[in-house]
């Protein structure tokens, strides 16, 4: 699910710097798109928190599994 919102916040992105590009082009006031900018930002914070959580997961299963075999009570 995040990494269908980070490919479509991707394709608005690209879209958005075409029209910066036209804004330029025509001398027009140049939007922003500060919100874009937060989405981006919550998206990436997010996957990066599920990545690490993934890890962790991973690593305390492997620190329990070494654990058990070193005869170390958990």
């Amino acid at each position: 699910m995040l990494e269908a919102a980070d490919s479509r916040a991707s394709t608005i992105r690209a879209q958005a710097t075409t029209v910066v590009e036209y804004q330029t082009t025509f001398s027009l006031k140049v939007c922003t798109f500060k919100e874009l900018a937060v989405v981006e930002e919550e998206i990436a914070l997010k996957m990066l928190l599920w990545r690490s959580l993934a890890e962790w997961e991973e690593l305390t299963s492997e620190w329990y599994k070494v654990g058990m075999r070193a005869g170390i009570r958990t």
